[in-house]
């Protein structure tokens, strides 16, 4: 008779009939109230009723009666999890892979516990066992390349996503997690590639719309980025990559309140996360409300102090605050907690030269560059404290201007009778180009005009162009020796892609001094100059290497070298040089193209 009522119990829940299927398991534990199966099943009757309390109740139950059933060590696991109980989970998940080792749920579900403690190692093995038992587990191969996009490993997720979906062309959440480890390294062809396949198969589900918007932003179409994610958030807000997405297209564009209200809203839905409260703090540090800034990153950390980004952005605020001590407690503690989050090193140097202290910030780069001797802002730090302390000679070795700094002019491409006419061309599509707005918040333009990405279809005039920078890398690196014993030159990264963008500036636009931490190789092409830039004794729209940002307070002048532009004239240099542009005077523009030559690990960053 109980066995009877179980199974039509069973075929109830198949069909997602709950309160039916609770009838009969409530008439077969009745007869028999010691039967864990049912114990079991009505337990997850209950959870699936939103009632997991009861659910929780109804498994211990079960547990206690037949222990050894790794069944239901996880369906209490799953509800535990739901209930955000993550330790409690891990224990039942861990007891059902001790019980049943071959069980891919099992093992997947303890991966996915661990994730959500962010145990990422092991939530890796974990997902690792469950393809070695089940080479096509779905969920498990978008989990897995989602801890590698994660962690920032985007050519690992690019690989792993590859060979997965040569088993399953169809798996769209695997082409959108490769879409945007493509998009996080620059290769924005590729990402949309992947992007359109996901929306062929699956085109109304909300994570495509966000991928979308994610693309759209970082080819600098922000206000087009910024609508769809609305409209992505408005019909589905538990997607919080929309809502990671929009804040940060918000904040490019320098729209502050607005990202401010959207971190609100969200707040307010629940649940609480440690990444959002600290997306707050910076927001609220830009609207200069200093103590709720700092609540907000201490509540970040306080939901999770093991988030070396959330300690990070907290270091951000404190320095912007001059709160350096602070400051620098936490970032030394982001660094214990990710060892190579560069972001943390220079901001510690940039600490150490405000106090003075330019052995200790000569240490910190040292530090850094021991493991990683082609990094770049570390390079760019190190050559200005050696000036600072005074061995010229290294640093002068290390920023080479007549050996790095290369000027080049390139030919007229085929189908443009000569380089004036593909200058217009080029300076057309710049200004016709949909990205083209006020310079964003976080670039070095001011008071100026600024593109996204120009090397995404449709290219024009760019398509040439592009072949024209491959030419001069190449010329650039044969003339270098590569492999000679200098950071630069020792082992240059791989790389098969360029970040390109424009920059327009009208009389008084200028750039602030930068350099390209992104990227190996980076330059200049002008396509078009003001008059008064041919001025006798000025040096007015010239590009000047050398000279530092003002957030490095040093008391030796550095050595500059300052370079006339031309129609086009080329120059390629170390993304390490920080350069700036010298303002001009007036209604004419400058028109010129920047580029850079990215290594297929870094995240990419147009300045």
């Amino acid at each position: 008779m109980s066995q009877s009522l179980l199974d039509r119990a069973i075929a109830y829940m198949h069909q997602s009939q709950w309160t039916e299927a609770s009838n009969l398991l409530e008439a077969a534990l009745k007869a028999d109230p010691t039967e864990a199966r049912a114990l079991r099943l009505l337990g997850t009757t209950r959870f699936m009723s939103d009632r997991p309390h009861e659910a929780v109740k109804l498994m211990k139950s079960s547990v206690a009666i037949d222990p050894d059933s790794s069944s239901t060590h996880q369906n209490l696991g799953t509800v535990y999890l739901a209930l955000g109980r993550t330790a409690e989970a891990l224990e039942s998940f861990q007891n059902a892979v001790r019980l049943d080792p071959e069980s891919t749920d099992a093992h997947f579900n303890l991966g996915v516990a661990h994730q959500q403690a962010n145990r990422l190692e092991e939530a890796t093995q974990q997902y690792e066992e469950t393809l070695g038992i089940d080479p096509g587990f779905t969920d498990a191969q978008v989990n897995l390349a989602a801890i590698y996009l994660f962690r920032g490993q985007n050519r690992t997720c690019i690989d792993v996503s590859t060979t997965f979906l040569e088993r399953n062309p169809e798996n769209y959440r695997l082409r959108l997690r490769r879409g945007r480890a493509y998009r996080e390294i620059g290769y924005l062809t590729d990402a949309a590639r992947d992007l359109d396949e996901a929306a062929k198969i699956s085109p109304d589900d909300p994570e495509v719309a966000v991928e979308r918007g994610g693309l759209l932003a970082m080819s600098g179409q922000l206000e087009e980025a910024t609508t769809l994610l609305r409209e992505v958030l408005k019909s589905a807000p538990e997607i919080g990559r929309a809502e990671t997405e929009l804040v940060s297209a918000l904040s490019e564009l320098g729209r502050f309140d607005e990202a401010l209200e959207v971190l609100n809203e969200a707040t307010a839905r629940g649940p609480d996360s440690a990444e959002r409260y600290s997306f707050l703090g910076e927001i609220l540090q830009r609207l200069g409300r200093t103590d709720e800034a700092r609540a907000a990153h201490q509540r970040a950390i306080e939901l999770d102090g093991e988030l070396a980004a959330a300690r990070l952005a907290y270091g951000h605020t404190l320095v912007a605050q001059g709160l350096r001590a602070e400051a620098d407690a936490e970032l030394e503690r982001a660094i214990d907690l990710s060892p190579m989050i560069v972001s943390a090193y220079v901001l510690r140097v940039q600490i150490k030269t405000a106090e003075g202290a330019y052995a200790e910030a000569l240490e910190i780069c040292e530090r850094y560059l021991s493991s990683n001797p082609s990094e770049r802002s570390m390079l760019a730090a190190k050559a200005l404290l050696l000036n600072e302390l005074g061995e010229e000679a290294a640093a002068r070795e290390l920023v080479d201007f007549d050996r790095f700094i290369r000027q080049t002019e390139i030919d007229p491409p085929e189908g443009f009778v000569d380089l004036h006419s593909f200058n217009r061309a080029l300076t057309s599509h710049v200004r016709a180009h949909p990205s083209l707005v006020h310079s964003p918040e976080r670039h070095a333009t001011r008071g100026g005009m600024h593109t996204g990405l120009l090397l995404v279809e449709p290219k024009g005039p760019f398509e040439a162009f592009e072949q024209s920078l491959w030419n001069a890398a190449r010329e650039y690196m044969d003339s270098l020796g590569i492999g000679a014993d200098h950071p630069f030159l020792k082992d240059p990264p791989r790389f098969n892609t360029i970040a390109c963008w424009s920059v327009v500036l009208p009389g008084q636009g200028r750039q602030v001094p930068h350099i390209h931490p992104a990227a190996w190789l980076s330059g200049v092409y002008y396509a078009e100059l003001p008059s008064a830039v041919e001025k006798k004794d000025s040096t007015e729209g010239w590009i000047e290497f050398g000279a530092p940002p003002e957030i490095f307070v040093l008391t030796k002048k550095t050595p500059v070298r300052l370079l006339k532009p031309k129609e086009g004239l080329l120059v390629l240099f170390p993304s390490y040089f920080y350069h700036r542009t010298i303002p001009f005077e007036g209604d004419e523009e400058r028109v010129s193209i920047a580029f850079d030559f990215v290594p297929e690990f870094a995240r990419l960053e147009s300045d």
